[in-house]
């Protein structure tokens, strides 16, 4: 199994592969009337319109300006700051998560490093889209 390795400020996380789309440089984000807080903006990109979410309320992470827009399966994005690659792991070991459970999969042990697991489809809830 694949994991994308990325960092939002001076934490890092995995998301599984399979649940990026895409990872590109920021785009210009533009706000929505309304909008939670915990949304970034929200930007075209081909053909849909993918709305951004911020990190700092689900996840506890600095406030940051994103370099990156992790863009998932389900066409909605959060922003962090690094990617730092590609882990693959053959048989996967997957801890339950001790905080933030409903944003997190599991801690992905590897190697010598333990690192929280994004559920995308949940940090990027459609219900946060009204404050």
């Amino acid at each position: 199994m694949d994991f994308v390795k990325v960092r939002i400020d001076d934490q890092v996380f995995v998301v599984r592969a399979a649940d990026v789309l895409e990872i590109i440089p920021t785009p210009k984000l533009t706000k929505l009337p309304h909008q939670s807080p915990d949304v970034l903006g929200v930007f075209h990109h081909r053909g849909s319109h993918v709305v951004v979410h911020g990190t700092e309320k689900s996840l506890s992470t600095a406030a940051v300006e994103p370099q990156f827009i992790v863009v998932t399966s389900s066409k909605a994005g959060f922003g962090v700051t690094h990617i730092d690659g590609i882990i693959h792991e053959e048989e996967p070991d997957i801890q339950p998560p001790q905080r933030y459970s409903d944003v997190l999969r599991g801690i992905l042990a590897t190697g010598d490093e333990h690192l929280m697991l994004i559920i995308p489809e949940q940090l990027t809830r459609q219900d946060n889209l009204n404050g």
